[in-house]
């Protein structure tokens, strides 16, 4: 699924004038390189309002919640982010004047 609809809704979100709080899962395989990354902070940087950004990296704490309702996960690995990799991250948004809450 594409992410035009919360671009949109961020868009106008950030034209009520309103704080904003933003939160990026970093996710291994799925958007964990700096291209990525670099294209989101470039989406974020012109937008008003931005007061933080959040990087969240990927964990699977709810892996067993799935398997108890006998669903499955429509993403899993084992792969993780280490702490170093999201400081590096976090510089490509702090490149842009964008606050970084770790």
């Amino acid at each position: 699924m594409d992410n035009k609809l919360i671009l949109e809704n961020l868009k106008r979100l950030s034209g009520t004038g309103r704080k904003i709080w933003i939160r990026v899962p970093v996710i291994p395989d799925v958007n964990d390189t700096v291209e990525e990354l670099t294209a989101i902070a470039d989406f974020i940087a012109p937008l008003p309002n931005i007061e933080q950004l959040r990087l969240i990296p990927y964990h699977t704490l709810g892996k067993s919640k799935y398997e108890t309702l006998f669903l499955e996960c429509g993403y899993s690995t084992d792969k993780s982010i280490a702490q170093e990799q999201l400081k590096e991250y976090a510089q490509i948004f702090l490149d842009r004047n964008i606050a970084v809450k770790e």
